[in-house]
């Protein structure tokens, strides 16, 4: 598997030279999920892998909230940026240890989650319902049509 990851890896070993993947956390037909190391600390690496419209659309909104909460950070823990390459469809961030409320990806788990859980998630978005982003990043209307021409990596 080292192969196969350190293959998978390269977008984002192009964009962060220092990035050494050391797991896959995630594969579907949308995008991977790669755990590694750099120069920043522990890091997860997001490649889209399809090239749809909407995943495409989707992808550069989750980028668009990082520079966000980099440039004005919200009320609530969230990772930190480390590198974006736009073109090629890589973002990289600050890997958070931690877990899941509930085990698996189920949407619906199959049993209640913990209350204090449930209580920290909701404290959590009532945190962060009060955020405002900075207005040049604020969500622009809806398209389907990008430049993914900037790519960007901490300096």
């Amino acid at each position: 598997m080292p192969d196969e990851l350190t293959g998978a890896a390269a977008p984002v070993i192009r964009l962060l030279p220092d990035f050494r993947p050391t797991a896959f956390l995630s594969r579907t037909d949308k995008s991977l999920l790669i755990a590694g190391d750099c120069e920043d600390g522990p890091a997860v690496a997001k490649l889209l892998t399809t090239r749809e419209p909407l995943w495409v659309e989707k992808f550069s909104a989750e980028i668009e909230a990082y520079r966000a909460f980099a440039e004005t950070p919200p009320p609530v823990p969230v990772p930190d940026l480390i590198a974006v390459d736009d073109r090629h469809h890589v973002l990289v961030i600050e890997h958070v240890p931690g877990h899941s409320p509930a085990p698996g990806r189920d949407r619906c788990p199959p049993q209640a989650l913990d209350p204090a859980h449930v209580t920290a998630m909701l404290t959590a978005m009532s945190d962060l319902s009060r955020w405002s982003p900075p207005q040049e990043r604020s969500p622009a209307p809806s398209t389907t049509s990008h430049a993914w021409t900037e790519t960007t990596a901490r300096a």
